[in-house]
Protein backbone atom coordinates (compact mmCIF):
# COMPACT_ATOMS: atom_id res chain seq x y z
CA UNK A 1 0.00 0.00 0.00
CA UNK A 2 1.38 3.25 -1.66
CA UNK A 3 2.14 6.41 1.00
CA UNK A 4 -0.80 8.35 -0.59
CA UNK A 5 -2.79 5.31 0.05
CA UNK A 6 -2.18 5.39 3.63
CA UNK A 7 -2.32 9.38 3.96
CA UNK A 8 -5.78 9.23 2.69
CA UNK A 9 -6.74 6.02 5.03
CA UNK A 10 -6.10 8.06 7.79
CA UNK A 11 -7.21 11.32 6.36
CA UNK A 12 -10.74 9.76 5.84
CA UNK A 13 -10.98 8.57 9.49
CA UNK A 14 -9.92 11.82 11.23
CA UNK A 15 -12.47 13.64 8.49
CA UNK A 16 -15.30 10.91 10.10
CA UNK A 17 -14.53 11.64 13.46
CA UNK A 18 -14.61 15.56 12.74
CA UNK A 19 -18.01 15.46 11.82
CA UNK A 20 -19.35 12.64 14.37
CA UNK A 21 -17.69 15.37 16.97
CA UNK A 22 -19.18 18.51 15.19
CA UNK A 23 -22.83 16.53 14.97
CA UNK A 24 -22.45 16.32 19.07
CA UNK A 25 -21.58 19.95 19.03
CA UNK A 26 -24.17 21.42 16.97
CA UNK A 27 -27.28 18.84 18.33
CA UNK A 28 -30.10 20.77 20.21
CA UNK A 29 -31.86 19.22 23.39
CA UNK A 30 -35.55 19.81 23.37
CA UNK A 31 -38.08 17.25 24.69
CA UNK A 32 -41.70 16.79 25.74
CA UNK A 33 -40.58 16.15 29.32
CA UNK A 34 -42.61 18.11 31.94
CA UNK A 35 -45.36 18.60 29.07
CA UNK A 36 -49.28 18.84 31.00
CA UNK A 37 -47.74 18.91 34.44
CA UNK A 38 -44.78 21.64 34.97
CA UNK A 39 -45.07 22.90 31.14
CA UNK A 40 -47.31 23.99 29.10
CA UNK A 41 -46.63 22.55 25.69
CA UNK A 42 -48.72 22.25 21.81
CA UNK A 43 -47.69 19.19 19.77
CA UNK A 44 -48.56 18.00 16.72
CA UNK A 45 -49.09 15.23 15.66
CA UNK A 46 -49.62 14.03 19.19
CA UNK A 47 -46.95 11.89 20.84
CA UNK A 48 -44.29 12.93 18.01
CA UNK A 49 -40.75 13.88 19.34
CA UNK A 50 -39.97 17.30 18.81
CA UNK A 51 -36.34 16.53 18.40
CA UNK A 52 -36.84 14.21 15.34
CA UNK A 53 -41.02 14.43 13.73
CA UNK A 54 -43.04 17.05 15.17
CA UNK A 55 -44.38 19.24 12.65
CA UNK A 56 -45.02 22.03 15.14
CA UNK A 57 -44.08 22.06 19.13
CA UNK A 58 -43.98 24.39 21.49
CA UNK A 59 -43.35 24.07 25.00
CA UNK A 60 -42.95 27.15 27.78
CA UNK A 61 -42.87 27.74 31.48
CA UNK A 62 -41.80 30.46 34.08
CA UNK A 63 -38.03 30.10 34.41
CA UNK A 64 -37.25 33.06 36.94
CA UNK A 65 -39.21 35.90 38.04
CA UNK A 66 -40.72 37.55 35.50
CA UNK A 67 -39.29 35.62 32.69
CA UNK A 68 -40.90 32.53 30.25
CA UNK A 69 -38.70 30.10 29.35
CA UNK A 70 -40.35 29.39 25.02
CA UNK A 71 -38.41 26.67 23.28
CA UNK A 72 -40.27 25.97 19.57
CA UNK A 73 -39.59 23.27 16.74
CA UNK A 74 -40.99 22.37 13.45
CA UNK A 75 -40.18 20.75 10.61
CA UNK A 76 -38.37 22.22 7.69
CA UNK A 77 -40.84 23.68 5.23
CA UNK A 78 -39.49 21.42 2.02
CA UNK A 79 -38.61 23.05 -0.78
CA UNK A 80 -36.39 25.18 1.46
CA UNK A 81 -37.02 28.60 1.73
CA UNK A 82 -34.63 31.50 2.69
CA UNK A 83 -36.25 32.10 6.52
CA UNK A 84 -39.18 29.80 8.49
CA UNK A 85 -40.80 31.61 11.67
CA UNK A 86 -42.30 29.54 14.21
CA UNK A 87 -44.87 31.61 16.18
CA UNK A 88 -46.87 31.51 19.40
CA UNK A 89 -49.23 33.47 19.73
CA UNK A 90 -51.71 34.77 22.84
CA UNK A 91 -55.10 35.27 22.06
CA UNK A 92 -58.71 36.16 23.34
CA UNK A 93 -60.27 33.52 21.70
CA UNK A 94 -59.25 30.48 19.23
CA UNK A 95 -59.67 32.85 16.24
CA UNK A 96 -56.86 35.02 14.58
CA UNK A 97 -57.22 38.56 14.75
CA UNK A 98 -56.58 41.02 17.80
CA UNK A 99 -53.67 38.58 18.82
CA UNK A 100 -50.06 39.08 20.43
CA UNK A 101 -47.60 36.97 18.30
CA UNK A 102 -43.58 36.37 19.14
CA UNK A 103 -42.40 34.56 16.35
CA UNK A 104 -38.43 33.42 15.81
CA UNK A 105 -37.30 33.36 12.38
CA UNK A 106 -34.61 31.71 11.44
CA UNK A 107 -32.37 30.98 7.81
CA UNK A 108 -32.94 27.45 6.00
CA UNK A 109 -31.67 27.58 3.19
CA UNK A 110 -27.59 27.41 2.46
CA UNK A 111 -27.94 29.03 -1.06
CA UNK A 112 -29.04 32.62 0.53
CA UNK A 113 -26.91 32.43 3.49
CA UNK A 114 -27.05 32.10 6.97
CA UNK A 115 -28.09 34.19 10.34
CA UNK A 116 -28.62 34.75 13.44
CA UNK A 117 -31.99 33.73 14.56
CA UNK A 118 -33.82 36.29 15.42
CA UNK A 119 -37.00 36.81 17.52
CA UNK A 120 -40.09 39.70 17.43
CA UNK A 121 -43.43 40.52 18.74
CA UNK A 122 -46.08 41.56 16.37
CA UNK A 123 -49.81 41.33 16.41
CA UNK A 124 -52.68 39.95 14.10
CA UNK A 125 -55.20 41.98 12.54
CA UNK A 126 -57.92 39.75 11.05
CA UNK A 127 -56.13 38.45 8.31
CA UNK A 128 -53.03 39.86 8.77
CA UNK A 129 -49.84 40.41 10.89
CA UNK A 130 -47.88 43.48 11.98
CA UNK A 131 -44.49 43.65 13.31
CA UNK A 132 -44.29 45.67 16.72
CA UNK A 133 -41.42 48.24 16.08
CA UNK A 134 -39.18 48.00 19.66
CA UNK A 135 -36.03 49.55 19.72
CA UNK A 136 -33.00 47.53 19.87
CA UNK A 137 -32.32 48.54 23.37
CA UNK A 138 -35.83 47.46 24.25
CA UNK A 139 -35.50 44.18 22.35
CA UNK A 140 -32.41 43.31 24.56
CA UNK A 141 -34.49 43.66 27.72
CA UNK A 142 -37.81 41.98 26.67
CA UNK A 143 -36.03 39.23 25.30
CA UNK A 144 -32.85 36.90 26.49
CA UNK A 145 -30.87 34.03 25.33
CA UNK A 146 -31.78 34.02 22.00
CA UNK A 147 -30.64 30.24 19.92
CA UNK A 148 -31.42 28.03 17.59
CA UNK A 149 -30.88 26.85 13.90
CA UNK A 150 -31.67 23.65 12.13
CA UNK A 151 -30.67 20.56 12.83
CA UNK A 152 -31.33 17.26 10.78
CA UNK A 153 -34.23 18.80 9.23
CA UNK A 154 -36.18 20.66 12.31
CA UNK A 155 -36.11 24.25 12.79
CA UNK A 156 -35.62 24.95 16.72
CA UNK A 157 -35.42 28.12 18.70
CA UNK A 158 -34.96 28.77 22.63
CA UNK A 159 -35.14 31.99 24.22
CA UNK A 160 -36.33 34.02 27.23
CA UNK A 161 -39.54 37.02 27.39
CA UNK A 162 -40.54 38.78 30.01
CA UNK A 163 -43.88 37.88 31.41
CA UNK A 164 -44.74 41.95 32.02
CA UNK A 165 -43.25 43.98 29.84
CA UNK A 166 -40.96 46.63 31.46
CA UNK A 167 -40.35 48.63 28.62
CA UNK A 168 -42.42 51.63 27.25
CA UNK A 169 -44.56 50.42 24.34
CA UNK A 170 -46.82 53.07 23.08
CA UNK A 171 -48.67 51.24 20.52
CA UNK A 172 -49.78 48.11 24.11
CA UNK A 173 -49.07 45.55 21.79
CA UNK A 174 -46.91 43.57 23.91
CA UNK A 175 -48.99 42.35 26.35
CA UNK A 176 -49.25 41.41 29.97
CA UNK A 177 -48.95 37.58 29.71
CA UNK A 178 -50.09 36.92 33.37
CA UNK A 179 -53.26 36.46 32.65
CA UNK A 180 -55.10 33.58 30.76
CA UNK A 181 -54.90 33.27 26.90
CA UNK A 182 -55.76 30.52 24.09
CA UNK A 183 -52.52 29.43 22.58
CA UNK A 184 -51.49 29.27 19.08
CA UNK A 185 -48.76 28.20 17.50
CA UNK A 186 -48.02 28.30 13.52
CA UNK A 187 -44.87 28.10 11.40
CA UNK A 188 -44.50 29.37 8.22
CA UNK A 189 -42.25 31.40 5.49
CA UNK A 190 -41.15 35.10 6.22
CA UNK A 191 -39.51 38.05 4.35
CA UNK A 192 -36.64 39.61 6.20
CA UNK A 193 -39.13 42.14 7.92
CA UNK A 194 -42.46 40.28 7.83
CA UNK A 195 -44.63 36.96 7.81
CA UNK A 196 -46.09 35.27 5.28
CA UNK A 197 -49.18 33.71 5.73
CA UNK A 198 -49.47 30.24 7.64
CA UNK A 199 -50.92 27.07 5.80
CA UNK A 200 -54.67 28.02 6.00
CA UNK A 201 -56.06 24.10 4.62
CA UNK A 202 -58.06 22.77 8.16
CA UNK A 203 -56.48 19.44 8.58
CA UNK A 204 -53.16 19.90 6.62
CA UNK A 205 -49.69 18.80 7.47
CA UNK A 206 -48.21 22.89 8.57
CA UNK A 207 -51.91 24.15 9.42
CA UNK A 208 -51.81 26.01 12.73
CA UNK A 209 -52.68 24.22 16.23
CA UNK A 210 -54.63 26.17 19.26
CA UNK A 211 -54.89 25.12 22.61
CA UNK A 212 -57.88 23.62 23.81
CA UNK A 213 -58.81 25.49 26.91
CA UNK A 214 -57.26 28.93 27.85
CA UNK A 215 -53.60 29.03 29.41
CA UNK A 216 -51.97 31.47 31.81
CA UNK A 217 -48.45 31.76 31.03
CA UNK A 218 -47.27 32.41 34.58
CA UNK A 219 -48.35 29.69 36.13
CA UNK A 220 -46.41 26.20 36.40
CA UNK A 221 -48.21 23.11 37.06
CA UNK A 222 -50.82 24.96 39.46
CA UNK A 223 -48.69 27.42 40.91
CA UNK A 224 -48.90 30.92 40.24
CA UNK A 225 -45.44 32.98 40.83
CA UNK A 226 -46.21 36.14 42.15
CA UNK A 227 -45.33 39.00 40.45
CA UNK A 228 -47.74 41.76 42.25
CA UNK A 229 -44.64 43.91 42.76
CA UNK A 230 -43.87 43.69 39.02
CA UNK A 231 -47.37 44.51 38.03
CA UNK A 232 -47.21 47.36 40.44
CA UNK A 233 -44.37 48.95 38.29
CA UNK A 234 -46.03 47.92 34.48
CA UNK A 235 -49.47 49.50 35.78
CA UNK A 236 -47.77 52.89 37.02
CA UNK A 237 -45.61 52.52 33.92
CA UNK A 238 -42.86 53.48 36.27
CA UNK A 239 -40.50 51.32 33.96
CA UNK A 240 -37.00 50.60 35.15
CA UNK A 241 -34.84 50.27 31.64
CA UNK A 242 -32.49 48.25 34.01
CA UNK A 243 -32.41 44.51 32.97
CA UNK A 244 -33.02 42.13 35.51
CA UNK A 245 -30.05 40.51 37.17
CA UNK A 246 -28.61 37.36 34.96
CA UNK A 247 -28.95 34.68 38.08
CA UNK A 248 -32.75 35.01 37.51
CA UNK A 249 -33.05 33.02 34.04
CA UNK A 250 -30.78 30.29 33.63
CA UNK A 251 -28.12 30.37 30.77
CA UNK A 252 -30.02 27.82 27.89
CA UNK A 253 -29.58 24.32 28.20
CA UNK A 254 -29.78 23.87 24.77
CA UNK A 255 -26.22 23.21 23.07
CA UNK A 256 -27.67 24.69 19.85
CA UNK A 257 -25.89 27.03 18.03
CA UNK A 258 -26.88 28.67 15.12
CA UNK A 259 -25.59 27.82 11.76
CA UNK A 260 -24.21 30.98 11.23
CA UNK A 261 -21.21 29.92 13.70
CA UNK A 262 -20.58 26.66 12.05
CA UNK A 263 -20.08 27.65 8.74
CA UNK A 264 -17.50 29.98 10.62
CA UNK A 265 -15.68 27.43 12.29
CA UNK A 266 -11.85 27.29 11.32
CA UNK A 267 -10.91 26.96 8.19
CA UNK A 268 -9.00 24.26 8.46
CA UNK A 269 -12.10 22.24 9.11
CA UNK A 270 -13.77 23.85 5.83
CA UNK A 271 -10.72 22.68 3.95
CA UNK A 272 -10.95 18.95 5.58
CA UNK A 273 -14.77 19.19 4.39
CA UNK A 274 -13.83 20.13 0.74
CA UNK A 275 -11.25 17.26 0.78
CA UNK A 276 -13.11 14.54 1.94
CA UNK A 277 -15.90 15.78 -0.75
CA UNK A 278 -13.03 15.63 -3.25
CA UNK A 279 -11.62 11.77 -1.73
CA UNK A 280 -14.88 10.27 -2.28
CA UNK A 281 -15.91 11.96 -5.49
CA UNK A 282 -11.98 10.94 -7.26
Amino acid sequence: MSFVQNYYGLLRVQILLLLAYLNAIYSFNIDSEGCGSTKSCLIKPTGCKPDQDCTLFVKFDVDGKNLLHIQMAALTIIPLVPLQYIAVGFSNDKLMGDDMVIECVVSTDSQYGYFEPEVYTSYNYKASNDRTYLSEWDRQIYFRNISGGVVDEIVHCEFWVQIIPQIVNSSNRTWNLNKEYYILAATGTAQPDELNAHDTSAGSYFYPIVSDVQINPAKTGSVLHDLSDVQRRYSNRTVDHTPLKAHTAKQPTSSAVSLLQIYTLDIKVLFLVLLLTHIITS
